[in-house]
Order: C-alpha cells, then structure tokens, then sequence
C-alpha cells in the first residue's frame, strides 16, 4: 500500500463484490484511473460528477472500474488530529443481562451493545445509499474506546458487528460486549447496602480538541437501556443512566462518558439466613434462667453451644465478603447476640456463686439451733442426732424438728431460684428487643434513603 502525503481527502471504493477500498480521490484523479463507489445494493450504478472542492472527499462513482486498480490511503487519514471542527460523537448503551456478581472480588459480568454514532467532516457521501457492510470497518476510521473500569472484554465476531455509511457523513456501528467491570462497593451497611457502580468510557489518544463524546438522549430509553428484565437473586437492579464528566488530563482534558448501575440488595435472604436464627439461638439461650441452679451441666453447656453456632454464623457471613478493615451492619447484630448469650454463662457464674453462699450459710444457721446435721431425700426422712442421741428413719418426724426441717427446706428451694435468675428472665429479654427496634429502625432509614 502507497501513502500519499496530501491535504486531499479520499475516495471510499465499496465494489459490487463487497469489497471496500479507500482510494485517494486526488491521486486517482492525477492519474486519470477508473474507480467506482456502488450503491449499498450492489447494482449497475451510474456515473457522476467527480468534485474535491473544499477538500472533501466525494463518494463518486464511475462508468468503468476495475477491480485491480492501484488504491491509497491519505497518510494522515487514521488521526484526527487537527481537523477543522472536533468530531461529535454520541453513545447509546443497550444492557441485555447482568449476572456473576461476585463480592468477594467486587466485579460483577455485564452483556451488553455500545451503539456509536459520529459525523466525519471529512466524508462526503451524498451520492450513494447507506452502506451497510462490516468489512467497511477495516479502511475508515473508528474510535478507540477505552472502557476503564472493565476487568476484561469479550468483544462479537466481525460478521456480529453493525456499520453503517448513512449520507453524507454520518457514520453510525454497533457492537456487542461482554464486560468484567470492577466496582468499588462499600459493605458498611451490609446487607442493607446499595452498590453504585460506575462504567466509564472514553477515547484513546484523543483529546477535547478532536473529538466531543455525549450520550445520545434520542427515543424514550434514553442514553443507557435494559432491553430485557433483568431479575436478579441477590439485587434489585434500578434503572442505569448516563452522566457526562470532564476529567483534566495532562496535556488536555478528556471527556468521559459514565454508565450508572445501582444494585439494591435485598433483605429477605439475610432475615432468612442471618437474623432469623440469630435470633433464635439468643432466645434458646435464655432458657438457662428457668433452670435450677443445681442443674450447672446443662446450663452451661446450652450457652456454650449457642455461643458456638453464633461464631459459625459469622464465619460464615464473613467468607460472602472481601476483608474488610471497617464494621458492617450485620457484625453490630452478631456482636449483639454473642454478647447477650456470653452474659449468660457470666449470670449462671454469679448466680451459683451466691447461691453457694446462701446455701453453706443456711445450713450454719440450722445447726446453730441445737440441731446436728438433717439430711432429707426425696422418698424418705432421715433425721440423725437429736440431743438424746435417738434416730428416726422412715418416720414422721416430732412437730418442733418437722417445723425446723420445714423451714430449713423452704429456705433452701428459696435460694435455689436466684433471684437473679428471675431478674434475667425479663431484663435480657426486654433488653435484645430495644435494640432490635434501635437497629431496625436505624438500617431501614438507610435503605430507603439509598
């Protein structure tokens, strides 16, 4: 291929074959050779009147042609720097499917076409039909657009891939995309967060100056579209829209297309899977305080089990998101729950302590009274040791001793149910449902303002 250093522009050569050439309309000219443009419906065309006035490239056509003819390209067709007036360019965006949003790497997969519309001044095609033809996409210029936030990009085949001349100098193709697109998330509301992620695109080697790029706002969609629902297990997906930003850059400013997605979560998974059976094992722990203090195995061992399965419960909510070096919504929750289920095994210590105490102190009494040691069991009295030095077994015992082993047991089951217990049973209970609403209220303010 011969490049030719000239300020003349060039001829655009699609051949009945659906060939497409770019020739150079002042070097074809010099050399008075043959060359054609046909009409997008490949027929016999017609011949026209050649014109580069104004150093425009003319879409000509020709009676004879050949397609051998020795073509070129302007060497500084592929730029555009410099040009007369900066391009205009407009975007459209069209999502056909969102899935694969992954938290831990805070990415998400998004199926999609980026519609690109643009008037090249230096085209001049008022005497062909629209051309439609992706093989066209090889010798005419196209914009090189960078999708920032895209961790990859699948982009369609060629025969995938929509262009189209419309006359006189409106060039217009679409593409379809498969994007990986990074999004910054932030997890301190979790899970009543609301994720705003930005899908930015600009031109490469492009400045201000050579090119203007704007959302094409034409039809009733608007600039970014969902042309399918899109239902999503985890998010309510809210309707994207476009924004336009001027971001400095360091030898000229560069103008920068945004795709607004908004990815509200929803709550019914976390009610199901976290505060449900949060809520349930803090209250199962609870029912330590209707135990007797005596019964010191199975009140451990019930806290320490709830204990256990809550600390499985944020292991495991832990491992859905990245490391995080800040507090999320649903960590002041679970710290609630393991606090309040450890404050159990903290009250049955204190509580069986006093109890003790009681105990060893009502029995001194007891003796203190003139009075050895009384044991009673459940089926039998057994008094041991009066002052006489006579028993009574299977018996009923004298009314004065009856009446002491009475009190004696009266103030003993008394001691059993620490009154602590019972001052339990209604301040931890009273005291998770304040919170609850506190928090409820709180979290549910911050999602419906998001």
């Amino acid at each position: 291929m011969r490049q030719v250093s000239t300020d003349f522009l060039y001829t655009f050569v699609q051949y009945p074959s659906g060939r497409c050439e770019l020739e150079s309309t002042t070097r074809l000219l010099m050399k008075n050779l043959p060359f054609l443009v046909s009409s997008c419906l490949k027929r016999n065309v017609s011949s026209c009147v050649t014109s580069t006035s104004n150093n425009l490239m003319t879409c000509s056509t020709l009676t004879q042609f050949s397609e051998d003819s020795p073509w070129v390209i302007i060497s500084d067709y592929y730029t555009i720097q410099n040009l007369r007036e900066p391009l205009q360019m407009t975007f459209k965006f069209y999502i056909s499917a969102i899935d694969e949003i992954n938290e831990s790497d805070m990415d998400f997969e998004l199926k999609g076409y980026v519609s690109v519309r643009w008037e090249d001044y230096r085209l001049n095609c008022s005497n062909i039909c629209p051309i439609s033809n992706y093989v066209c996409t090889k010798f005419l210029w196209t914009p090189n657009m960078v999708y920032a936030d895209a961790k990859q990009i699948r982009t369609s085949p060629e025969r995938e891939i929509m262009f189209i001349i419309r006359p006189p100098t409106e060039v217009s193709y679409t593409l379809r995309y498969r994007f990986k697109i990074g999004c910054k998330m932030y997890f301190g509301d979790y899970p009543f967060d609301t994720q705003r992620c930005r899908f930015s695109i600009q031109l490469l080697n492009c400045g201000n100056t050579s090119a203007h790029l704007h959302w094409n706002m034409e039809g009733d969609a608007g600039a970014v579209s969902v042309l399918n629902k899109i239902t999503l297990p985890q998010f309510y997906l809210r309707t994207p829209y476009g924004s336009e930003r001027i971001v400095r850059g360091v030898k000229h400013p560069n103008h920068i297309l945004d795709v607004n997605i908004i990815l509200v979560r929803r709550l019914t998974g976390s009610i199901i899977n976290i505060y449900a059976p949060s809520s349930l094992i803090t209250a199962v722990s609870w029912v330590t305080f209707w135990l007797r203090l005596e019964a010191a195995p199975a009140r451990v061992s019930l806290s320490i089990t709830s204990l256990l399965t809550l600390c499985t419960q944020v292991q495991f909510n832990k491992n859905q998101l990245p490391p995080l070096n800040y507090i999320t919504a649903v960590d002041i929750w679970l710290f609630v729950c393991i606090f309040l289920v450890f404050s159990t095994l903290v009250e049955f210590a204190i509580s069986y302590n006093t109890y003790k105490k009681t105990k060893t102190s009502t029995l001194q009494d007891f003796k203190s009274q003139g009075k050895t040691k009384q044991i009673i069991t459940c089926k039998m009295w057994i008094l041991q040791a009066d002052q006489e030095g006579s028993s009574l077994q299977n018996s009923s015992p004298p009314p004065s001793t009856a009446k002491r082993i009475s009190e004696w047991l009266c103030a003993t089951k008394s001691d059993d149910i620490s009154r602590i217990d019972v001052a339990c049973r209604k301040i931890f209970p009273l005291s998770f449902f304040l919170f609850a609403i506190v928090y409820w209220i709180h979290y549910m303010n911050i999602y419906r303002r998001e």
